[in-house]
């Protein structure tokens, strides 16, 4: 006992020592020491690191983007940029709880004028998950557990399945008759192909085959 306080010092599994300060209670410090008692015997790491949501975050991206496309990455490090790291990048990523999560799933939408689609809400969620999962991963032991994880089923984004009109052939030839003359490739090839924009802008010659009419997607045009 240090004056009003105890703390409960422990060597935990990463093969360094810690103390937390537990508080006034004996048996408050007794019960702190045989959770982390347990957490290190299960190899799980009971010390809570001051590493931030951002920094995580980065270090999460340096091992995930060389494994994407780069239209994944730049979504990816959108979603990051634009929503997660503005609302949790100042954070201790081991404060960061499961309610917390929920409240802001719940409250996402209307961040973009309530006009945020499932699909977007569904992959903030995405990243969210994976960059928690990989700080709780028992070499790196930001945290003891992934805190999305004990989001029940109604607290996670879903997207809402919805049909998609398709032009008739009439009217896809009017709407290549009515459009400018420079626009009229990149039309045809998005109606005739089902290309995304990205796709067909990132188009280059030698991707096309014209013996056998057929392209290959190798690469997308990004917006900055």
């Amino acid at each position: 006992k240090e004056g009003k306080r105890y703390e409960v010092a422990f060597k935990d599994s990463d093969g360094k020592r810690h103390f937390k300060v537990v508080g006034t209670s004996l048996q408050l410090a007794l019960t702190e020491q045989a959770k982390i008692k347990v957490k290190v015997a299960a190899g799980a790491r009971a010390h809570n690191s001051p590493a931030t949501f951002k920094i995580v975050s980065e270090e999460w991206g340096r091992h995930k983007y060389p494994k994407l496309t780069p239209a994944s990455e730049w979504r990816y490090a959108s979603l990051l940029k634009n929503y997660l790291v503005p609302k949790f990048g100042h954070r201790k990523i081991s404060s960061i709880t499961t309610d917390e999560i929920a409240a802001y799933l719940q409250d996402i939408r209307r961040l973009d004028g309530g006009k945020m689609s499932g699909a977007t809400a569904q992959g903030v969620y995405g990243v969210l998950y994976q960059v928690m999962s990989y700080a709780a991963n028992s070499r790196r032991g930001y945290i003891s557990h992934n805190p999305c994880a004990s989001l029940e089923t109604g607290e996670r984004p879903k997207v809402k399945k919805q049909a998609f009109r398709v032009l008739a052939p009439e009217e896809a030839k009017l709407l290549i008759q009515h459009s400018e003359e420079w626009f009229v490739p990149i039309l045809k090839t998005a109606i005739y192909t089902g290309m995304r924009a990205g796709e067909i802008l990132g188009l280059r010659w030698e991707y096309i085959d014209f013996t056998t009419n057929q392209i290959e997607v190798k690469g997308q045009l990004l917006p900055n």
